[in-house]
């Protein structure tokens, strides 16, 4: 219908008939209207008009804290002003408000710059904007374009004088808040549960720390000690025990010791610890509530932490262990590595030998016998504690003992008693030798009379009549009777019988040669008996000739001497 002016600025619209947007009118191209729209027009003109809006409330919100500046609502309002000039900028309305006067701003096509909010901080004015951009794009009534306008649409504070000192009693408040929560997990983060103390456990800790001269060692604070429920002697004395005392009594002087947790995290250094030890009301907290109780992630860390850092104290001295760059981990030292074996090597045997003596108290006996025995003006720890030849001498008279005193070995009696209290079992071990070497000289006896008895038997049977000549003969290497070194040991009796067995091939080749004469002789008996009928000159003939008659060949030589029967 036309021609279409603008209700700003007068100049000429066209209208834009479009099938992907709305109708709608727009400015030519050459145009210099910078103004507003209908609607941005129309909201003022209706505020001005119904003189009620509803504000948002401006409340700020920090760690579930909620601080309201200003309560918000729909309000009847005292007056309206529409374009007021205010220092440095122009609101789009000003209202008025039991006194007090609001900035109103509607955003159709530009929000409030960073330059204006400014220019409002500045003037120190309250200043909310009313977002109408949704109220573009879709059909409305009149009713609810004037509700929206007045009340439901989108709407934010811009500035308000008393945004600085609520969010100033917001933070104070949300200090005292994290201030009383931090105080409240410190008090827990310290507070030591009580727990059910292995004193048993604890004890033998401490004994065997004692015998390593490492009591001095523990009670040290140190980072992350709050994960234990027990004191810094307890958990420290299992640190040491289980990590370095305990491994440095079963390997071998000459090998790295690795300070290490048990398998499969062999990183966990508190894992080797009693469950009972360590805290399970502790959690992974957040690094922000750690810093209001006075901790960071690494002060507060966990028990494997706690281990390490105690750890690296001790590595500070270099006399505990040492920190290897490389590998990156803690090593035992190997001279704490040789005291801690050597003691415990003497210790364990001197227990072994006091034990098999029925002492009453072994371990009584055996601190005692540490401490006070003298060895060349020392005492046996402190030998064991210096190593070196005077150890080694000492080692090797106590495992003589462990020799005389364990059933294992054969009974080993030995002179010198180290100042232990082993006359008793020393005598037993003499009884023991003496009954022993009776019996073996009996048993060897009746082995004896056995092998003889056995040999003689059967040199009877293979020699005969020839047996005890030749069991009377003297060996050649041992120069007696073969009778009697055949009965000596089961060797001898061995060789015996194949010098027997020769024997009797010897015997039996020599009888069954002298048959063979004999038999030749009686054939030259008979032959002489037919070649001769005179039976003395028969007898003659074989009396020349016998001695010579004693092979085959011998009588067919002396048969052939005979006279021939005539024919």
């Amino acid at each position: 219908m036309g021609p279409f002016h603008c209700l700003d600025c007068g100049e000429l619209l066209q209208l834009r008939i479009s099938t992907r947007a709305r109708p709608h009118f727009a400015h030519l191209p050459d145009s210099r209207c910078a103004g507003e729209t209908a609607l941005h027009v129309y909201a003022k003109e209706l505020l001005e008009r119904e003189r009620e809006l509803t504000f948002t409330p401006l409340v700020l919100r920090q760690e579930g804290i909620e601080e309201i500046v200003f309560e918000g609502g729909r309000f009847k309002l005292d007056h309206v002003i529409i374009e007021v000039d205010r220092p440095g900028f122009r609101p789009d309305a000003v209202v008025v408000l039991s006194s007090k006067e609001f900035a109103v701003e509607f955003k159709v096509a530009h929000a409030v710059d960073d330059a204006k909010q400014e220019k409002v901080a500045a003037v120190d004015i309250p200043m909310i904007e009313i977002d109408l951009n949704s109220l573009r794009f879709r059909q409305v009534s009149m009713e609810e374009l004037d509700e929206a306008i007045l009340h439901s649409s989108d709407r934010k504070w811009i500035h308000h004088p008393e945004r600085s000192n609520g969010q100033a009693r917001l933070e104070s408040r949300v200090t005292a808040k994290k201030e009383e929560r931090g105080r409240r997990l410190k008090f827990h983060i310290a507070r030591k549960p009580r727990g059910n103390v292995d004193y048993d456990y604890h004890r033998e800790s401490l004994t065997a720390l004692e015998e390593a001269d490492l009591l001095d060692e523990i009670g040290i604070p140190v980072d992350c000690q709050h994960w234990f429920s027990v004191g810094l002697p307890v958990w420290q004395a299992a640190v040491l025990t289980t990590c370095i005392v305990a491994p440095s009594r079963i390997s071998t002087p000459g090998s790295r010791i690795k300070v290490r947790g048990d398998w499969p995290d062999y990183q966990g250094y508190a894992n080797r610890l009693p469950d009972w030890m360590i805290r399970t009301d502790l959690s992974a907290y957040h690094w922000k509530r750690l810093e209001e109780a006075g901790y960071s992630t690494s002060s507060f860390g966990n028990a494997d932490h706690a281990v390490f850092h105690y750890l690296a104290h001790l590595a500070a001295t270099q006399e505990v262990v040492v920190w290897d760059r490389d590998e990156e981990a803690f090593f035992v030292t190997s001279e704490l590595h040789g005291r801690v074996y050597r003691l415990h090597e003497l210790g364990w045997k001197i227990r072994r030998v006091l034990e098999a003596a029925g002492a009453p108290d072994p371990d009584k006996v055996k601190a005692r016998w540490l401490g006070k025995y003298n060895v060349n003006g020392t005492s046996p720890a402190e030998v064991a504690r210096n190593g070196g030849a005077a150890y080694d001498s000492l080692l090797s008279r106590v495992e003589a003992l462990v020799r005389m005193v364990d059933s294992y070995y054969n009974p080993v009696v030995a002179d010198d008693l180290c100042g232990l209290p082993l006359e008793p079992i020393r005598q037993k071990r003499l009884s023991e030798i003496e009954e022993r070497n009776a019996k073996l000289a009996k048993e060897r006896a009746a082995a004896a009379l056995a092998r003889r008895n056995d040999f003689e038997s059967h040199a009877r049977e293979g020699l005969g009549p020839d047996a005890v000549t030749w069991l009377n003969q003297n060996v050649a290497d041992a120069s007696k009777p073969i009778i009697e070194w055949a009965s000596e040991t089961n060797g001898n009796l061995a060789q015996a019988f194949s010098l027997l067995r020769a024997a009797i091939r010897e015997r039996n080749a020599r009888l069954a040669a002298a048959d063979a004469v004999l038999d030749y002789q009686r054939q030259l008996e008979e032959a002489a008996k037919k070649a001769y009928p005179d039976e003395t000159r028969a007898r003659l003939f074989v009396s020349s000739w016998r001695a010579k008659c004693d092979s085959p060949s011998a009588l067919r030589s002396i048969i052939d001497k005979l006279p021939k029967p005539r024919r």
